[in-house]
């Protein structure tokens, strides 16, 4: 699927070609270091991996006496192959991040490079709501290329078949229960998941707590390093009784986020009514099953309220993706991710919609769902990035392997909750920039 993105004002990309000299920087031995490593998320079958290739060759092209060099690896084993790096003092060049506490934790430790300075006419043309995850003590440490929130896509056509109203769907969390049996009924799975990613089972438990305890009570209990709010056993007994439900397809617990037979696959298939997802889940359900839906068929709205629940269905859970540079890093790794942001930003539009980053990038009319999640991202009453991101690696670790095993029945709530807050407990001292 092909998209045209539009753009109004200086086109950033204008002076790149005199960005891109070709730099050397020297490593402290008296060798020129040419070589700098590139960690990113962009794995598969899809078409966005290509598309990140092809900006490394072109801007290597463009720079003979300089390589950056491509290192793949899947989301599921980012977050701990990156913490062992860390861990070690030594950090990949340019590397993949969500932004929020894990980012802080590594920039605390001198680890990441201050982008403040480096590139300000790039960073003033992101928008500040955006840039706030990446932003710690007020200088920006990471450039994000991608931005929205987790919401629930559905197939209106299924919801048809079941009796469901497709222009109504639920808003509250017992009429979301409500639909999913009514779904069961007629034979028809209720919900894709992708059991092998935890991080994908988080976001059940995740939404469930803000709109139990409200992003401020959620914020409260992470300053003073708890989970032993009872918003949270609440949350997690409400993620039971979901799974109590068997709403989700035969086998979910071994199949992987992403790829033939995977659990977008599933839902991209037609064969699963919905899929609690961020901004690119249609694209990754497309990519997964070789099948375009299309948005007169996939559907998209808000996770529901919880009755009585602190939160709104208008405060967001989610965030985006973006990159950052380590502290010791070659010059020209800076202008590579420039080059990045300017060159190849459009190129990635083409092929993973999302919500621009850039304040004069318009969403095409056609994306109907996208320009859905934008307004919901605009609308928004408050914004949390994922729990995953936004505690410390140990800590969001731990809330996604709890979430699995409360899916597996490996533990309880409360036995889950309880090994969060152990977790958090044995943290050294913590802090987030909100």
């Amino acid at each position: 699927m092909k998209r045209t993105w539009l753009r109004g004002g200086v086109a950033l990309g204008a002076a790149v070609a005199m960005l891109l000299t070709s730099a050397c920087s020297d490593d402290g031995d008296g060798s020129d270091r040419t070589e700098a490593q590139f960690w990113h998320i962009q794995t598969g079958e899809g078409e966005l991996p290509p598309v990140f290739t092809q900006i490394v060759e072109d801007f290597n092209a463009a720079n003979p006496d300089v390589r950056i060099v491509e290192e793949p690896i899947t989301n599921d084993d980012f977050k701990s192959t990156l913490a062992t790096q860390m861990q070690a003092g030594d950090p990949p060049d340019i590397f993949h991040t969500w932004g929020g506490g894990v980012l802080e934790q590594y920039v605390n430790a001198g680890l990441v490079k201050d982008l403040t300075d480096e590139m300000p006419e790039v960073i003033a043309q992101i928008d500040p709501a955006i840039l706030a995850p990446y932003t710690i003590n007020g200088r920006v440490y990471g450039l994000p290329f991608d931005t929205g929130m987790i919401g629930i896509w559905y197939n209106r056509e299924l919801f048809e078949q079941a009796g469901l109203d497709p222009d109504n769907p639920p808003t509250t969390w017992e009429d979301f229960l409500d639909a999913v049996q009514t779904l069961k009924e007629a034979g028809i799975t209720p919900i894709a998941q992708a059991g092998q990613a935890p991080w994908t089972l988080h976001y059940w438990f995740s939404y469930l707590s803000l709109r139990i305890m409200g992003v401020d009570g959620y914020r409260q209990a992470r300053d003073n390093k708890s989970f032993q709010e009872p918003g949270f056993l609440q949350a997690a007994q409400e993620f039971k009784r979901l799974i109590d439900m068997e709403p989700f397809q035969d086998g979910y617990l071994t199949m992987a986020y992403g790829g033939e037979g995977s659990g977008p696959a599933v839902m991209g298939s037609g064969q699963a009514a919905m899929e609690l997802m961020g901004q690119w889940g249609q694209t990754v359900q497309e990519d997964s099953s070789g099948q375009v839906l299309g948005d007169e068929v996939i559907g998209w709205f808000p996770f529901p309220a919880v009755e009585g629940g602190a939160g709104s269905i208008t405060d967001i859970y989610g965030g985006g993706n973006g990159h950052a540079i380590a502290a010791d890093a070659p010059d020209f790794v800076v202008d590579f991710l420039e080059y990045f942001m300017t060159e190849g930003y459009p190129q990635i539009l083409q092929v993973n919609p999302g919500i621009p980053v850039f304040s004069d990038m318009e969403i095409p009319e056609e994306e109907q769902n996208l320009r859905t999640i934008a307004e919901a991202v605009s609308n928004a009453t408050e914004v949390q990035l994922y729990f995953d991101q936004d505690l410390p690696v140990t800590v969001g670790n731990q809330v996604n392997a709890a979430c699995a095993a409360i899916a597996d029945g490996s533990m309880t709530p409360e036995e889950a909750v309880q090994s969060m807050h152990d977790t958090f407990q044995a943290e050294p001292d913590f802090s987030v920039n909100d």
